[in-house]
């Protein structure tokens, strides 16, 4: 609950403004911290590209939390399930497509694809406009967005995401510091 400044005789309206703007932001930062009912990103989780596996996204370790309960998922990779879409781009232009990684309590991280990746976007924004919504109790890593040469086919799981005609971005997803923060400033 924000307490609201009541200037008192000796208050200057400089500083009255100070307090106002300091309420403000606590507010923003009361109602961030409510979030932290629902799943949250602690730590990043730095994803790039696979390096045992360089058709697999590497991630480092990091903390979530799920129900309330804070978790640590070791470092690793995490490779395609081989059922994604494979896109074979003879479009003339790049197509773009998005990958998104999630994880839940119990650990487990699963890759979700764009729905129309097999067709490839004409941007990678529309490529992850995509994705569908993060599944309830689980915690979205970030993103990995790909950009297919026309020529070349992208098989996830199969095609190193260091290939020719492939340019690859990974993207983590906010944590709720940097969420608090944002609210804060």
């Amino acid at each position: 609950m924000v307490m609201k400044s009541v200037p008192g005789p000796h208050v200057s309206p400089k500083i009255q403004a100070i307090l106002e703007d300091d309420e403000t932001r606590i507010a923003s930062a009361e109602a961030a911290i409510a979030a932290l009912g629902v799943p949250a990103l602690i730590t990043k989780p730095n994803l790039t590209i696979g390096t045992s596996a360089a058709s697999a996204i590497k991630h480092g370790a990091f903390d979530f939390i799920v129900g309330g309960v804070q978790y640590t998922k070791a470092a690793g990779e995490e490779a395609f399930a081989g059922t994604e879409a494979e896109l074979a781009n003879a479009s003339g232009s790049t197509l773009y497509m998005a990958f998104r990684l999630d994880i839940v309590a119990a650990l487990t991280v699963s890759i979700a694809e764009a729905t129309a990746n097999g067709a490839g976007y004409a941007s990678a924004a529309l490529a992850l406009a995509g994705l569908s919504a993060l599944a309830e109790n689980s915690v979205s890593l970030g993103t990995l967005t790909l950009g297919v040469t026309t020529g070349t086919t992208f098989t996830p799981g199969t095609t190193l995401l260091s290939a020719a005609g492939i340019t690859d971005v990974y993207d983590d997803a906010v944590t709720v510091f940097e969420a608090l923060a944002a609210a804060l400033a």
